[in-house]
C-alpha cells in the first residue's frame, strides 16, 4: 500500500511538473513570420472573367468591371448587378456622385442609382468605347476610344476635347497634386493647358533611351513625393518629371503590357501586366 500511495505521489507530482513546463514551452515555440502579401482567388460568376477596374464607393462596397458587367463583392462572393439591362457590357471604369455610379462601358457612359438598384443609360448621347473616367467636382472627363470628353453633371452638357490630343484613343486620366490634367493615348501623352482650354501633346525628352516606336500610355500615377509621374506602356515603364521636363525608362516588364499602377509604399510601386503583378 505504501508503494502504491508512493507511486500516486509522485505521479501527482509529475503531472504538476508538466502543467507548468507545457505552457512554458508552448510560449516560447518560434512562430513562423507572416507572409507581406496573400492572395485570395475570387470567382466572378464561377467562370473565367477579365475585371477590368476594381472601385471602393463611399458605402465601403467592392465593386467590379468586368467584361460580363457590373458586379459587386461582399466580402465572401460576389453578385451580378443589373444583369438583364447590361449583359455582356464590358466595365472599364467606375466614379461615383451624387448616390449615383457612374460607369464606363463599350456601351457609352451607363448610370447605377442606389434607390432602384437598377442600371440605366446616360440621358446624354455619350460616346461609345469608354476606357478611363475622372470626377472632378460636377464634371466628369470621359476618355475612350474616340477621344476625351467633359460631361457636365449640372447642365447634362457633354463637350468634346479632343482636339490637340497626339492619338484619338485615350486610355488614362490622371490629374496630379497640383491640379493639372494628364491624359494617356494610344500614341503619346498630353497635358491640360488651362489658357488654350485644350490638351497638348507632351514631347518624349531623353538622354538615356530612344523612344523607337509609339508611346501607349495606358495608365498613369504620380508618385509618392509628388515630384514625378509614371507611365505604363508596352513592355516598359516611363518617369516623367514636370518640373524639368525631363524622361526615363526605369522598367523593362518584357513582351508584357502594363495594365494597372499602384503606390505600394516605402517607394515601391506595383506594376500589374498581363502576366501578374510586378
Amino acid at each position: 500500500m505504501r508503494t502504491e500511495a508512493l507511486e500516486k505521489r509522485l505521479l501527482k507530482i509529475i503531472c504538476i511538473i508538466l502543467a507548468m513546463i507545457g505552457p512554458w514551452k508552448a510560449f516560447s515555440a518560434p512562430q513562423l513570420p507572416e507572409p507581406e502579401f496573400s492572395w485570395k482567388n475570387v470567382a466572378v460568376d464561377g467562370k473565367k472573367t477579365a475585371v477590368f477596374c476594381i472601385f471602393r464607393d463611399s458605402r465601403g462596397i467592392m465593386w467590379l468591371g468586368t467584361n460580363s458587367g457590373l458586379y459587386f463583392y461582399d466580402g465572401i462572393t460576389t453578385h451580378p448587378v443589373g444583369e438583364t439591362e447590361i449583359f455582356g457590357t464590358q466595365v472599364y471604369s467606375i466614379v461615383e456622385k451624387d448616390n449615383r455610379l457612374f460607369i464606363g462601358s463599350n456601351n457609352g457612359l451607363l448610370t447605377y442609382d442606389y434607390a432602384s438598384g437598377q442600371v440605366i443609360e446616360s440621358d446624354i448621347d455619350s460616346p461609345k468605347e469608354i476606357r478611363s473616367l475622372l470626377l472632378i467636382d460636377d464634371d466628369i472627363w470621359v476618355g475612350g476610344l474616340n477621344g476625351i470628353y467633359k460631361f457636365n453633371l449640372n447642365s447634362n452638357i457633354i463637350t468634346d476635347y479632343s482636339k490637340g490630343l497626339p492619338h484619338k484613343s485615350v486610355y488614362s486620366i490622371m490629374r496630379d497634386s497640383r491640379g493639372i490634367l494628364y491624359v494617356g493615348t494610344y500614341n503619346g501623352l498630353a497635358r491640360w493647358d488651362i489658357n488654350a482650354e485644350m490638351f497638348r501633346p507632351l514631347k518624349v525628352k531623353a538622354d538615356d533611351f530612344e523612344l523607337s516606336s509609339r508611346l501607349f500610355a495606358n495608365c498613369l500615377l504620380e508618385s509618392q513625393d509628388k515630384e514625378h509621374i509614371y507611365i505604363g506602356g508596352e513592355g516598359s515603364l516611363y518617369m516623367y518629371t514636370p518640373a524639368n521636363d525631363n524622361w526615363e525608362k526605369i522598367a523593362l516588364i518584357g513582351n508584357n503590357n502594363i495594365k494597372s499602377l499602384y503606390n505600394g509604399g516605402n517607394g515601391h510601386i506595383l506594376i500589374g501586366t498581363d502576366d501578374g503583378v510586378h
